[in-house]
């Protein structure tokens, strides 16, 4: 997946839904109305006022059926629909990879920033038919044209100071077959919403489970290369609304469990492997693994600017693991 695909998946999200179909047929029935209906009237009715006031109060309905149908198929909030890696380096601070769009309901002109310092921002394009400006460096931003009920996205690098959770090893054994045992110890900034946690070790994922203050695996595994194998954006309906009837409101899955299924792209990612022989012959050394951690993004991570009412994300954090030592 390229950094365009992700883009335009996470740009379908973040786009207003309207109910063309129910908004085509209000139009047809409204000229029905303005033209054989008017018509009739003036034709059949006496009085000419019969006629002004059947216009105004047919006009008056319409421009409200409209309000209403906008109103409701519409998403009327701002919002951003995000992807991110986080490498937790040595010195507290946190390396991101962001993909994003930026869905606005009231368009205009919008700086786009971070917290921290040495941003790099683009958008994965050629060209764009808004105007707009991405600069990097130290004071790094993008200034864009966002106009109304449409949605920006963009790609983010970015070093960004931030309080990151510990681990440390609390037991650890291994065989020929691979991981036996694993119990890692994590501090009080873990974070609270966490989806998935995997472990890497030589060339299999295992899952592990909170419990406590413990992450802890509990035997369960899967080769690397099979989870590497998908590719959630091949399949439409992961992302796209699933409602069928065009009288009723589109339905989407909310929050981050609509963007659970792009994990192995987040995981390739992080990974830095751009081919299939490459996801086949990883190996991680047998004295080094590699944490993974799937949680919702925690709004310090999420641009300082504009103010965004609507916040839906995963971020994946992570971070090595040196294996110095093997207990029973």
């Amino acid at each position: 997946a390229s950094d365009e695909d992700i883009l335009v998946a996470l740009t379908e999200m973040s786009k207003s839904k309207q109910i063309w179909y129910f908004i085509f047929l209000i139009s047809f029935i409204y000229l029905l109305v303005a033209g054989p209906g008017y018509y009739l009237v003036t034709k059949f009715s006496k009085n000419h006022y019969n006629f002004y006031g059947f216009y105004l109060i047919s006009t008056a309905l319409f421009c409200l059926f409209f309000l209403i149908i906008g109103q409701y198929s519409a998403n009327r909030t701002s919002q951003i629909h995000s992807l991110m890696i986080a490498n937790l380096l040595p010195d507290k601070n946190i390396d991101i990879t962001e993909w994003s769009s930026l869905g606005i309901a009231s368009g205009g002109n919008f700086k786009i920033s971070h917290s921290g310092d040495s941003h790099i921002y683009a958008t994965c394009q050629d060209y764009s038919k808004v105007n707009g400006a991405a600069t990097s460096g130290s004071e790094g931003k993008m200034l864009v044209d966002i106009p109304t009920n449409s949605s920006r996205s963009f790609l983010h690098r970015g070093n960004i100071p931030e309080s990151t959770f510990g681990v440390s090893i609390n037991s650890f054994l291994s065989n020929d077959m691979g991981l036996e045992v694993l119990s890692l110890e994590i501090d009080k900034h873990f974070p609270e919403q966490v989806e998935q946690v995997h472990f890497l070790f030589g060339s299999k994922l295992y899952e592990l489970v909170q419990e406590g203050h413990r992450l802890e695996f509990r035997g369960t595994s899967r080769n690397l290369s099979s989870i590497l194998g998908t590719n959630a954006l091949l399949d439409p309906y992961n992302l796209a609304p699933t409602g069928t009837l065009p009288f009723s409101r589109p339905k989407v899955q909310t929050g981050v469990a609509s963007l659970k299924p792009l994990f192995p792209i987040l995981l390739q990612r992080a990974l830095k492997l751009t081919s299939l022989d490459e996801r086949r012959k990883l190996q991680y050394p047998e004295n080094q693994g590699k944490l993974f951690v799937l949680s919702a993004i925690p709004d310090s991570l999420y641009p300082q600017s504009p103010v965004i009412s609507r916040k839906e994300g995963l971020v994946l954090y992570c971070i090595e693991i040196p294996l110095t030592r093997q207990a029973d």
